[in-house]
């Protein structure tokens, strides 16, 4: 008995290190929103480690820090984690794109090489501009000339050759516009004609017959046989 009263006495203590923590931590740091992921994570270790809470109370407990648009995105990378380094390794990659203070060539040229990320040539260019926005100015100087060959390169097969064949300038050094803006429209451009492309197949699809259902053999049969009846 006096076993079970000391396990409840530890749970209800773990409970109250565990609200103190997260109080303490959304006045430091505010709420997760999804930016910054490597500066919060500090602050969110140093608060439930100087209340030593255990590994899997933090796990379970970061997505009462996160805001109502990321939280279904910090649940997905809770899945399955049972130790802190599992967690901070999925949820450090998972933001890395929001990420101020790890967006570095090495990062950018990861993800440009990362096949089949099942975006839209516009998702694409969103994503390319706000992470190349972020690197160090020496970085972005280095890899300027070359942007668009770049983003080339982080978009999927089927949109490469369509945009290729949009961005050629033979004026150009590598054969590519340099005009950033022109880039965005020809991603607009190649979205509009996937609509409208699919919206053909759709109409086709409508205008085709219906499969003709085949009567079993014996139904036919049986149908042979009541004409012959009839006709006697």
């Amino acid at each position: 008995m006096m076993a079970i009263f000391e396990q409840m006495m530890r749970c209800r203590d773990n409970d109250a290190s565990v609200e103190k923590a997260i109080d303490r931590i959304v006045e430091v740091a505010g709420q997760f929103n999804g930016r910054n992921i490597t500066e919060f994570l500090d602050a969110y270790k140093r608060e439930m480690n100087q209340r030593d809470v255990s590994e899997a109370r933090q796990i379970l407990s970061f997505k009462r820090v996160a805001a109502n648009n990321v939280q279904r995105r910090v649940i997905e990378v809770q899945e399955g984690k049972t130790t802190w380094y599992e967690f901070e390794k999925a949820i450090l990659a998972a933001f890395v794109v929001e990420d101020l203070s790890r967006i570095t060539r090495h990062v950018l040229m990861k993800w440009i090489e990362k096949k089949d990320k099942k975006m839209s040539a516009s998702r694409v260019y969103d994503e390319f501009d706000q992470m190349f926005s972020r690197l160090p100015a020496t970085d972005q100087v280095l890899l300027e000339e070359d942007k668009t060959l770049y983003f080339l390169k982080a978009v999927d097969m089927k949109d490469r050759r369509e945009l290729g064949t949009l961005l050629e300038d033979d004026t150009e050094v590598n054969g590519l516009v340099t005009n950033w803006t022109a880039v965005k429209v020809a991603c607009k451009k190649l979205n509009k004609r996937r609509q409208w492309l699919d919206g053909i197949d759709l109409a086709i699809e409508k205008t085709r017959p219906s499969k003709v259902v085949e009567l079993p053999k014996q139904c036919i049969l049986d149908e042979k046989k009541m004409m012959m009846t009839r006709g006697q």
